[in-house]
């Protein structure tokens, strides 16, 4: 695994971060070497107004051979400096950084990550007070998937000392999203909000088009998903007919005979279907 330096994934957030609703106003490491981090900055928050953060982040990478194929994971090393995390510099973020052309490991052991995927992913920094000289968080890449196919993913670790850690991840672009919602800590985050969050974002990336699900394998024709890959407005109607992680969505028109209006609008956690094809209408 090719990991990125500090400065670099730095920068790689604030480019993520350009003309969205979280825009950072100021930013420094807190030490001028090694460890460098945390990261802290001033971003101005789209709702929230200004908020401060003390950023952990380190690059994702495959668990290794001894591991298996879908264990990826960042290796949460300090090295001259405290191990333990700062809590007195405004939020604290414990955060992983995906890239696939930075996979080697992962490719190597028969992950065939699309080349465009670019993830990040948030632990609960409350469960990692004090790191090692080389400890980890895991997150399983059905997780960095879901990120990458509905811009959010999500599952829970069970870890040593038997509590449950809620992991999240987002897709790059979604990245703002995560940053609102975790403003006041990570532990914070409601999920079924972010998920509605990134649900909008996805309808104006979409420039409003609607996408309906034709009934097939007996399934209610009142239960719509949504597939999403659309971040091009295409010219005509398309089919889709290779399945990818879907969520079930509320910007259906009810104009289809194919499909009934749902009133809610949330994301199915987890929610991957086979053997569909979906009709996307301008």
């Amino acid at each position: 695994m090719a990991a990125l330096a500090k400065p670099e994934l730095a920068k790689r957030i604030v480019e993520c971060l350009e003309g969205s609703r979280a825009q950072i106003l100021e930013a420094r490491f807190h030490y001028p070497t090694a460890p460098l981090l945390p990261w802290l900055c001033r971003a101005k928050l789209a709702d929230l107004g200004e908020r401060r953060f003390a950023m952990y982040f380190w690059t994702i990478g495959h668990g290794g051979r001894t591991r298996s194929p879908g264990e990826y994971r960042i290796q949460t090393k300090l090295e001259g400096g405290p191990r333990q995390l700062a809590f007195d510099q405004g939020t604290t973020l414990l955060l992983g950084y995906y890239r696939s052309d930075l996979d080697s490991s992962g490719r190597a052991a028969g992950n065939d990550t699309p080349r465009d995927m670019e993830v990040f992913v948030a632990w609960d920094p409350l469960h990692h007070l004090r790191l090692g000289s080389s400890s980890s968080c895991q997150v399983p890449l059905r997780t960095l998937m879901q990120a990458r196919e509905a811009g959010l993913g999500e599952g829970m670790r069970t870890l040593p000392s038997s509590a449950s850690e809620l992991v999240i991840a987002v897709s790059a672009r979604n990245l703002d999203l995560y940053l609102e919602h975790a403003s006041l800590g990570h532990g914070n985050v409601d999920l079924e909000s972010l998920g509605r969050a990134v649900v909008m974002a996805i309808k104006r990336e979409c420039h409003g088009i609607d996408f309906y699900l034709l009934p097939a394998n007996g399934l209610h024709s009142d239960e719509l998903w949504f597939p999403l890959r659309c971040g091009v407005k295409p010219k005509e109607p398309s089919l889709i007919d290779r399945p990818v992680h879907i969520v079930r969505i509320s910007i259906c028109s009810g104009s289809s005979p194919s499909c009934h209006h749902s009133s809610k609008s949330f994301l199915s956690h987890s929610s991957v279907a086979t053997g569909f094809q979906a009709l996307a209408f301008k």
